[in-house]
């Protein structure tokens, strides 16, 4: 009876390992804090370590800034039993490749103790280098003019060779000093030039405008 049972949860193990890999190369568990609980999958491929390595680390650790600040948006969002698709995010491995990812996310249903599992699958097309890469101005920190033209049109082709469509949305936020009272110089501390233009979308849960009560200008790709 004893076998019959340990074979019969074997099956059932066996089984829902197929269905996870089945659409995903790496799966993620993270607790609260985002760090890494366990890990399983290709982690050699898209995070340059042994999946046991991973463990302990913080996922922020293979992300830019800001895709970990739209990481950590997205996971706050959910509600235990809820999940989203299709968020797109670039891993940066521990060598500096890059990776671009689909990733899928659920939070548990233990409302007291959050926890939330990743199912990350690689997406075809070369990944845009990660930010740290880019050169920048000295004086503000922003991307240079011509490396924000390249690595954008390179994100709109290869949308358009993938047959998805792409879309650039350029925010401009106006008043500094109104800028530093809704996010609080205190929540994003040591910010300046690029770096809090860059936390400002994912400061603005559920942005419609801004402080200024400008809508985002979107221009579809052509």
């Amino acid at each position: 009876m004893g076998n019959q049972t340990a074979d019969t949860a074997r099956r059932h193990r066996d089984r829902f390992i197929g269905f996870a890999f089945a659409s995903a190369d790496l799966l993620l568990e993270l607790g609260g804090d985002l760090g890494i609980r366990w890990a399983g999958g290709a982690a050699r491929t898209l995070l340059g370590m042994q999946a046991e390595e991973a463990v302990g680390a913080a996922v922020s650790e293979f992300l830019s800034r800001l895709d970990a600040m739209l990481l950590g948006t997205a996971l706050r969002q959910l509600n235990p039993g809820e999940r989203q698709r299709g968020l797109k995010l670039t891993l940066v491995d521990r060598t500096g490749a890059a990776h671009r990812a689909d990733i899928c996310l659920y939070r548990g249903l233990d409302e007291s103790k959050p926890e939330f599992f990743a199912a990350i699958s690689l997406l075809a097309g070369d990944a845009p280098r990660s930010s740290a890469a880019h050169r920048r101005d000295r004086t503000t920190g922003l991307i240079e003019a011509v490396e924000f033209a390249e690595s954008t049109a390179g994100a709109l082709r290869s949308a358009r060779e993938s047959g998805k469509s792409a879309r650039l949305t350029l925010v401009q936020i106006c008043g500094e000093a109104e800028l530093d009272h809704i996010l609080g110089r205190e929540r994003v501390p040591g910010l300046d030039g690029g770096d809090r233009n860059a936390a400002a979308p994912a400061r603005f849960d559920g942005f419609r405008g801004g402080a200024s009560g400008r809508r985002p200008v979107q221009r579809d790709a052509t």
